[in-house]
């Protein structure tokens, strides 16, 4: 009986499954029901075996379980729990049991399986040679190299006495290669300075020794010919020898390579010295934590979310007197914009980025002609309390697929505000990195950033820049109040349980807006906590805003009184409105300066005439008229109360207040001309409007971040897809989708019927799917495609790749899978 193909012995082994053990299979790797239902076991098998999905469930897999997939791939035909172990020198009983424990993990992942006729044995998943294309740094296994080896090569390799089956002649050159007593007795017969020229090139590039520093020899990992012209003729003898001594696969190369000669990972293992081992890492890397008053976490994280509310509402407030611009190539906001903001509210940068970046996905922006303002929706937004509003702002972090405060592209660039580019890997990095903060007890904290991230690149050593995005996170959460003094904060704790208790712990963290104003004899106003919307307005107007955070404070000087006069503000409605803020009374100095400025204002006036001033102060009338910094203005004395200018009114007024006179501008009626600089007033709306807001960040954050579509999971849970499968029940598509499935196939010869089952199912149920796609100039991309329609030989449809409509010819499509 013939070798059964890996396909065909996983699809074997699903069948030995129970519905329990099935189903939790289809838990743990959810892609699996992703799109169009599964059909059988064999198209399960497909969807288990595709690298996409293999890649998906390794990159959330822990260290041991790589470790030992990474030996059982090296070992080919040959791997079993046992050479596994002593590969990774798991000689206690605990060790051992850790080795197991990690293979049985791999089992249950569908990742490995028993081979058919030999339990003992492990067949790796296919799929997991597109990931870890050299295990253990040895070169790929043989089962990649033979696998387009003609039917007369691999007899050539493995002699006569095997049968000329292809499947019978892979195995038995994979057997050939795992055996390493058979690679030594080989390697016996080798002329001199083979040996030693094969262990040069394979010990180097399975990595120096642990206690061999690099930094010391940069060539460290590399083979010795790689340096060495001599040497380099050396191996390329070696391998030729080994080629034809059947330890060495031939390949067909159109690189620069030393050699088209690759030593499968096998027989590099063979060659390895005895005491080689295997890393081998079952426990995690210990965390150092010190003792904190969960008390002083709370104040601490408390202090944090008042403060980047108030700079987030101060941002937004800035955006909407005077648009932030924009720039030209890209529509973000740029580094120098971004500075001007940062200055003028006396705030950093980094934080004017921060809230720009939550800001959006919470539809509070909106660009207009001359830049950046805000949305019809602030108004509302800002008028809701400082729990709601805090509350979005933290969903959206939370959610938000890239890290808002990084200014820096890959390549060393600054990144424009707005124009970050999302990844879910992102949001598992800050949702592991609180999960393994959560782990702690609330009188605990982390002593250091790095070593969570030891921690957590234990926990998933495929993904890249763990420590990077560690620390990313670790600052961002200390601004927005989820983590305080090395520990989660309430908020952070209460995000794992369920969302009553996260917003319970977001209105305790906030305080109450505040309405009570500290005035100074110094002339400054500063509220603790946050200050009412109207309290910020009236205060924003008449006075100079000066530091947010836990506290804000304004200051009041006769420019910022002039431009409240100027406003419309009169002297004793100010003095009414601001003593109302106050158990008080107003400071002396306040009260008189501005009934000081009452008293001066106005009593010019300025109208066109261009320009005519008037005022009942005929002395007053007199002094402007001589005054000498004023005589570019062309004034001159046409009755004892007027004086008429040849400039324009707004000049006028500049020079006239410079010279220390306070004029005001009337229009032609002689009415004050009135100058509003304030944040529009949130409108009256229905209640169901305001309800709607209330949900913004459950719909807003989902379109804007491009998740609007579904992912394409079927409804199906993972127990009854189990049953359904293991009794051979095929789930029944609908009508559109059948049609459409046969023209697909017909139109796209590269795909399996499969695959064009999973297309029609995008098709008709309107959900994003992934193709791999060859244009007609012979690129191929990776595109995730939404919104499609077949139109004969044609597939049109949103193309998340280039952000928008394309045209795809289905001859083109190479392959289909769910996202």
């Amino acid at each position: 009986m013939p070798p059964l193909s890996a396909r065909d012995e996983l699809v074997a082994h699903l069948r030995t499954l129970s519905p329990d053990a099935l189903a939790a299979l289809l838990d743990a790797r959810s892609d699996l029901l992703g799109g169009a239902a599964v059909r059988d076991l064999d198209e399960l098998a497909d969807r288990v075996t595709h690298p996409a999905s293999v890649s998906e469930v390794l990159t959330h897999a822990p260290t041991p379980l790589v470790q030992i997939l990474q030996v059982l791939s090296a070992l080919g035909a040959g791997a079993t729990t046992d050479r596994a172990a002593e590969l990774v020198g798991a000689q206690t009983p605990d060790a051992r049991a850790a080795v197991e424990a990690a293979v049985d993990g791999l089992v249950d992942l569908a990742i490995v399986w028993p081979v058919a006729g030999d339990p003992g044995r492990w067949r790796v998943n296919p799929g997991v040679d597109a990931l870890l294309v050299s295990p253990l740094g040895l070169g790929a296994p043989s089962r990649v190299l033979l696998a387009d080896l003609t039917v007369a090569r691999l007899q050539k390799l493995v002699g006569k006495d095997v049968r000329k089956v292809k499947a019978d002649l892979l195995d038995a050159a994979e057997r050939r290669f795992a055996d390493p007593a058979q690679v030594r007795r080989v390697l016996a017969d080798a002329p001199a300075g083979v040996f030693e020229s094969l262990v040069d090139a394979v010990t180097r590039t399975a990595g120096p020794a642990a206690d061999d520093d690099p930094d010391d020899d940069p060539m460290a990992y590399f083979p010795s010919y790689v340096s060495d012209p001599a040497a380099a003729r050396r191996h390329g003898q070696a391998a030729r020898w080994a080629a034809d001594a059947g330890l060495a696969v031939e390949q067909e190369t159109w690189g620069y390579g030393f050699s088209t000669v690759a030593l499968p990972a096998e027989v590099s293992l063979a060659l390895q010295p005895p005491g080689y081992r295997a890393p081998f890492d079952p426990e995690p890397p210990p965390v150092p934590t010190a003792a904190v008053a969960p008390v002083q976490v709370r104040g601490a994280a408390s202090a944090a979310l008042t403060a980047f509310l108030a700079v987030v509402v101060a941002v937004l407030e800035s955006a909407s007197r005077r648009p932030f611009a924009v720039l030209r190539s890209s529509g973000g906001i740029g580094a120098r914009e971004l500075g001007r903001v940062a200055k003028a509210l006396k705030v950093e940068p980094v934080e004017v980025r921060f809230a720009l970046e939550l800001a959006a996905p919470l539809r509070l922006l909106d660009r207009v002609a001359d830049g950046l303002t805000v949305s019809d929706a602030f108004s509302r937004w800002r008028a809701r309390s400082l729990q709601d509003r805090a509350a979005d702002l933290l969903l959206t972090w939370l959610q938000l697929p890239y890290e808002p405060s990084v200014d820096r592209l890959d390549d060393g660039g600054v990144r424009p505000v707005l124009l970050a580019a999302g990844s879910a890997a992102v949001v598992d990095a800050r949702s592991a990195t609180l999960a393994a903060l959560a782990a702690f007890p609330d009188d605990v904290a982390l002593v250091s950033a790095d070593d969570v991230a030891a921690r957590l690149a234990w926990q998933a050593p495929l993904v890249g820049d763990v420590e990077g995005r560690v620390r990313t996170v670790l600052r961002e959460a200390e601004r927005v109040g989820v983590v305080a003094l090395g520990a989660l904060a309430p908020i952070g704790r209460a995000w794992f349980t369920d969302e009553r208790a996260w917003r319970d712990a977001v209105a305790d963290a906030i305080p109450d807006e505040q309405r009570t104003v500290l005035f100074g004899s110094d002339l400054t106003a500063v509220v603790t906590g946050s200050p009412a919307p109207d309290v910020v307005d009236l205060l924003d107007d008449i006075g100079t805003r000066e530091s947010h955070g836990t506290a804000s404070t304004w200051r009041f000087t006769e420019v910022s009184l002039r431009d409240a006069l100027d406003r419309g503000y009169g002297v004793e409605g100010m003095l009414v409105r601001l003593r109302a803020l106050s158990d008080k009374p107003l400071p002396q100095p306040l009260e008189y300066l501005l009934r000081d400025l009452g008293r001066r204002y106005g009593r010019l006036r300025i109208g066109a005439a261009r320009t005519v001033l008037t005022s009942d102060d005929e002395t007053l009338v007199a002094e402007v008229a001589a005054h000498r910094s004023l005589a570019r203005l062309g004034l001159r004395l046409v009755a004892p109360t007027v004086l008429v200018g040849s400039a324009e009114p707004a000049p006028v007024l500049a020079a006239l207040r410079k010279a220390g006179y306070l004029p005001m501008e009337v229009d032609d009626d002689g009415e004050q001309v009135l100058r509003l600089a304030r944040v529009p007033a949130a409108p009256d709306v229905p209640e169901e409007v305001d309800a709607e807001l209330a949900t913004i960040t459950d719909e807003a954050v989902r379109a804007l971040l491009g998740t609007h579509h579904a992912a394409g999971r079927t409804a199906e849970l993972p127990g009854d897809a189990a049953r359904r499968l293991l009794a051979g029940d095929a789930p029944v598509d609908t009508d559109e989708v059948a049609a459409t499935t046969d023209r697909i196939v017909l139109a796209a010869p590269r795909i399996t019927r499969a695959e064009a089952r999973q297309l029609a199912h995008a098709v008709v149920h309107g959900t994003e799917v992934v193709i791999r796609y060859r244009a007609s100039s012979g690129g191929v991309t990776l595109r995730t495609v939404s919104d499609l329609e077949v139109v004969g030989n044609s597939l049109y449809g949103y193309c998340h790749l280039r952000h928008d409509d394309r045209n795809f010819n289905l001859a083109g499509v190479l392959e289909v899978r769910a996202p």
